[in-house]
């Protein structure tokens, strides 16, 4: 590897970028600053989550044709669950 374990890495927003906002919107990049590696493991989390989403909304459909809150929760577990045996046996 050419970088060690202390190594530190930033990405930098370009100049005529402007972080106004929220206080919510500082913390996130001061989490990415002062913790990087937690705050990419996290953030790597989420994106596969949502990349899972999408490839089940693509493949499933996005709506959930059931009426009844136990038939909805059923429906969208099976999708998950069909989603990782697809990923587990190759499709």
């Amino acid at each position: 590897s050419k970088f060690g374990c202390n190594t530190k890495f930033y990405i930098l927003p370009k100049k005529n970028t402007t972080i106004n906002g929220k206080e919510k919107w500082h913390d996130i990049w001061r989490s990415l600053m002062e913790n990087s590696m937690t705050f990419l493991k996290e953030y790597y989390k989420r994106e596969s989550s949502e990349s899972g989403f999408a490839s089940d909304k693509k493949s499933d459909g996005w709506q959930v044709w059931q009426k009844r809150d136990d038939r909805i929760m059923t429906s969208v577990m099976c999708k998950g669950i069909w989603h990782d045996l697809l990923l587990l046996g190759g499709s």
